[in-house]
């Protein structure tokens, strides 16, 4: 039998909870869905985790509950709401419920951390989320062989940071990981790579015109 759940849901790191509503039927990986959507996330909603926090806790116990998450716990996306393990008989009224966490590269801030692009961002030249992140590490390029060796190592380094380009933000771009359109996009030539790599995103930023379009607003590609 279906019943109408209220979960009272707090992201980690947060101190605002909101409420949900789902029928107790449904699994915890569409509980997923409707917390993105209360949200309004830019990111895959599977990639959110959760936790339950034990019944009974009092609000002086939650940060122990917040500092002691782990992988051990999450809870199965598969499983149902209704679960002897979750709300089998409801949930009570005025306590929190579920914890969320968002991957780490919803935080901005910690995915600059690092980058040249952090300097920028503190001076307040660069807002976080306003360019896409491609980093090339040179510093790890064979310098040493022949000239022939290093500019096929140069290629291969730079192939691979614009394929974890794509990878990264594969969800914007509506590009599909392992799909033959990255395979397409990247040449021996790691130059070639890169060209085709920021005309490709400059013209799907260019077609970002919608309200609710994550992409409206980025500016452009980070190096």
């Amino acid at each position: 039998m279906a019943n109408l759940l209220l979960l009272n849901c707090i992201v980690k790191d947060d101190v605002t909870p909101f409420p949900v509503e789902i029928l107790s039927t449904e699994t915890v990986a569409l509980l997923k869905d409707a917390i993105k959507t209360e949200l309004e996330l830019r990111i895959p909603a599977k990639d959110l985790a959760l936790w339950k926090v034990p019944e009974g806790t009092p609000e002086a116990q939650m940060p122990n509950i917040l500092s002691g998450l782990n992988d051990a716990n999450k809870l199965n996306p598969l499983l149902r709401l209704q679960h002897e393990r979750l709300f089998p008989h409801g949930a009570a009224d005025g306590v929190i419920h579920i914890v969320v966490q968002l991957p780490d590269s919803e935080n901005h801030d910690q995915l600059f951390q690092g980058l040249d692009v952090s300097q920028d961002i503190e001076s307040g030249k660069v807002t976080p989320g306003q360019y896409l992140i491609l980093k090339v590490d040179f510093s790890t390029v064979n310098r040493f062989g022949d000239i022939e060796t290093a500019e096929v190592d140069m290629n291969s380094k730079i192939n691979s940071s614009i394929r974890a380009f794509y990878l990264n933000y594969a969800h914007y771009l509506g590009v599909i990981p392992g799909s033959e359109l990255i395979k397409e996009k990247i040449s021996n030539n790691g130059l070639e790579s890169f060209c085709t790599c920021t005309d490709f995103v400059m013209d799907t930023l260019r077609d970002a015109k919608e309200k609710d379009d994550p992409l409206l607003g980025v500016k452009g590609i980070y190096l």
